[in-house]
């Protein structure tokens, strides 16, 4: 364990002397304002009146309205630098961590009313090094990613953006092989905090202290970079008072004694390089007040109703040579009643040049509840019944009805380019397929639709299960998507029945040599089923030939 050690100097450089760890920012605060050192490794049950216990999350405190705008640009740096590690780390995603014992030494660094978490470990085992080179060698933007420690200062670098020189001369001599990342509310505002594993602390420290220097003389107003280092971490925040309460907090409660967060996680199974939670209910009202934040240009997100969200997302990957897996599922909501579809059976109809397709279960009762939330508005109530009325006057529909008995109890929807196409909208070929619930209905969408023409091209109409319309000719006569090696190895282990699924061709890279692994093509597989104590889950797949 690191000794906390004693603080720099006040303008933010490190102490005298050097130095292998402590607490800093710019400009610093007085003594009286000092972090008590040390977080001791015990865990206090609180008592008297509104004690808790830590084996369940306390009632979730109000996220707080932000004060402007200089936290915002904090929380969106943090955030951004989250997916960045989220995508990379679920790019390589993760192997199974049979030396990997830090996972809860990180999480004890963490604020019990974190509302957003996202960790990595790049800390190599098994077959993790060969497995991260072989899928590197796939995606060009990974050249020169070999394992996953250089795969993690690519993704530091670009996170960074401008300050990534500073991290290869600063930050990479010192950083280990864990980062968290987060955002916890802190007085009246949210703050932003980051938890870097430390194989070096004087370094550290020599840096730390550096960067918040840089960054006030990078003239950002308002953002300060405080931090401490202790227990092999260095424990960094936005301001002196969000690392105060922090530090304050955990060691009373923080996410690795929290048993919604512990069994949440604990969900996911082991062995994974990448793992994330979300409070969705806190983490949504934080997204809309900083969207109100951002004035005129986030007063449509700021309106949103955040009621809905409930429960708590909580997600993680596992990564092989030449495939890739995300998996992801909302805990503690209310149990979906989404309809169910053989989805894998649509999906593989459509042509097997289908660059992009998506199927639905139960399209017929989607657009119903679509159609009834518009018909509840008087604009747009108005609006649509004179479109409906205007086109039911042109043919023999009965509309909206014979649109639900159209696309019945499934629907998939296949987008190709033909081959020479430029690459316009009105040059993709479009094909759709669904399982009518009223063949009458289906009759005369058929009837209808006879002789339009989409692009300057006549459209096909095949009534029949599937009821089949396309701007191909003959859409089903050659080969389909279901004889795809790539197509078939992307939805592998899908359920018979989902909610919704898709696929996604992806291309190879221009200018790549097809003798060689580099830019090989490849294949995006997703599906959402219920889940068992979950109300959905999700599961997602790239893989390579």
């Amino acid at each position: 364990m690191t000794d906390d050690l004693p603080y720099g100097q006040p303008d933010g450089s490190p102490s005298a002397g050097g130095g292998s760890g402590g607490e800093h920012w710019a400009p610093g605060p007085s003594p009286a304002d000092a972090v008590s050192p040390g977080l001791t490794p015990a865990v206090p049950t609180p008592s008297g009146p509104g004690a808790w216990s830590a084996d369940v999350l306390p009632p979730g405190p109000e996220v707080p309205a932000g004060k402007g705008k200089r936290r915002w640009r904090w929380t969106a740096a943090v955030v951004g630098v989250a997916v960045a590690f989220v995508a990379a780390g679920t790019a390589v995603a993760a192997y199974r961590l049979t030396a990997h014992q830090g996972g809860d030494r990180i999480d004890s660094l963490a604020p019990a009313t974190t509302v957003f978490y996202v960790k990595v470990n790049v800390s190599p085992g098994g077959s993790a090094g060969t497995d991260v080179g072989a899928f590197a060698r796939h995606v060009p933007a990974l050249s020169g990613v070999t394992d996953a420690r250089t795969l993690r200062d690519w993704v530091v670098r670009r996170a960074l953006g401008g300050y990534a020189a500073e991290y290869d001369a600063m930050v990479k001599p010192w950083l280990g092989d864990e980062v968290a990342i987060g955002v916890f509310p802190s007085g009246q505002e949210r703050h932003s905090f980051a938890l870097l594993h430390v194989t070096d602390a004087a370094k550290a420290e020599q840096a730390l202290g550096g960067l918040a220097a840089l960054v006030k003389s990078r003239n950002n107003p308002g953002n300060d970079l405080a931090y401490r280092i202790t227990d092999g971490f260095a424990v960094v925040t936005d301001s002196p008072a969000a690392l105060n309460d922090l530090l304050a907090d955990v060691p009373h409660q923080s996410l690795a004694n929290q048993r919604t967060y512990t069994t949440d996680v604990a969900s996911l199974g082991s062995g994974h390089l990448v793992v994330g939670w979300a409070d969705l209910a806190a983490a949504s009202r934080l997204a809309m007040d900083e969207a109100k934040a951002l004035g005129a240009a986030g007063s449509l997100l700021g309106s949103v109703d955040t009621a809905a969200a409930q429960g708590r997302l909580v997600f993680a990957g596992t990564v092989h040579a030449t495939s890739l897996d995300l998996d992801a599922r909302v805990l503690g909501a209310t149990a979906t009643t989404a309809p169910l579809a053989d989805l894998s059976g649509m999906l593989g109809r459509l042509p097997a040049d289908t660059q992009l397709g998506v199927a639905l279960a139960g399209p017929d009762q989607v657009l119903k509840s679509l159609f009834g939330r518009l018909s509840s508005d008087p604009l747009t109530s108005a609006f649509l019944g004179n479109q409906l009325g205007s086109l039911q006057s042109q043919t023999d529909l009965h509309l909206p009805d014979d649109i639900y008995g159209y696309v019945g109890s499934a629907l998939a929807i296949g987008i190709s380019r033909p081959a020479g196409a430029a690459d316009k909208p009105q040059d993709a070929d479009i094909t759709v397929l669904t399982e009518p619930t009223d063949s009458a209905a289906a009759t005369r969408v058929a009837a209808a639709l006879r002789g339009w023409a989409a692009g300057g091209r006549a459209l096909t109409v095949a009534p029949g299960h599937p009821f089949v319309i396309s701007t191909k000719p003959q859409p089903l006569a050659g080969p389909a998507l279901q004889n795809d090696p790539l197509y078939r190895a992307a939805i592998d282990g899908m359920p018979s029945r989902v909610i919704a699924a898709g696929y996604l061709a992806v291309p190879r890279e221009p200018g790549t040599n097809s003798s060689t692994d580099a830019g090989s093509g490849g294949g995006l597989g997703f599906y959402v089923v219920p889940g068992g104590d979950s109300s959905v889950v999700a599961h997602l797949r790239l893989v390579f030939p």
